[in-house]
């Protein structure tokens, strides 16, 4: 993801319209048929063929028989006529198949621009991730990766207090004094060297470096 493209989604989190759903997700569906219904499920139906191909209608039956046996002497007028030339008649019924999730309507359309040829009658349908903590902080991220590394900056502040002996300054894990120069494996290090790279990786992502 570009430097771009992490504001622009940023920004669009918080911008856009979340119909009224808390913490949504913008879900790329699909319709899928499912086949092999009785007649009392269902009124869609197909033809099929000995070798399994799918004629929508008498109609796309007749078009196949006019290739093969280019002439109308063979054509069919009625299902009884169709069922006697060999087709079957087979009821489906079409069913929501998920897709992929996207945080942003956006990148829900984009999606289903990019990859129309793969899908069947693409739809969008909104949902929420309530009680979803890990994908809400992901997102919550997103929305303001500032506020995030305030929050990392107090935990790791608590982190390093935390490793502090009160009475002499020094720390209890590697005895590092007002220097800061804790052991590679001390908390206190491990804390503080967290926060910089994440801050690192937050000012290139956001162009600030």
């Amino acid at each position: 993801m570009s430097n771009f493209d992490l504001q622009k989604l940023a920004k669009e989190l918080r911008t856009q319209d979340n119909l009224c759903t808390a913490d949504p997700i913008f879900l790329v569906m699909e319709k899928e048929r499912v086949y092999g219904l009785k007649s009392g499920y269902s009124d869609d139906y197909v033809w099929l063929d000995n070798e399994g191909d799918k004629y929508e209608s008498l109609k796309d039956i007749n078009d196949f028989l006019i290739d093969v046996y280019e002439g109308t002497e063979r054509t069919v007028k009625t299902a009884e006529q169709a069922e006697e030339a060999g087709f079957t008649k087979v009821y489906y019924q079409e069913i929501d198949r998920f897709k992929c999730p996207h945080f942003t309507r956006k990148a829900a359309e984009l999606y289903i621009t990019q990859n129309a040829h793969n899908l069947r009658k693409p739809f969008i349908y909104v949902g929420s991730m309530y009680r979803c903590s890990e994908m809400i902080a992901i997102r919550s991220f997103l929305m303001n990766p500032q506020d995030t590394f305030t929050q990392l900056v107090k935990l790791s502040n608590r982190v390093i207090l935390s490793t502090q002996d009160p009475t002499t300054g020094l720390c209890k894990i590697c005895g590092a004094g007002d220097d800061g120069q804790h052991d590679v494996n001390c908390p206190a290090f491990v804390a503080s060297k967290f926060v910089a790279d994440f801050k690192m990786k937050l000012d290139r992502e956001v162009g600030n470096v």
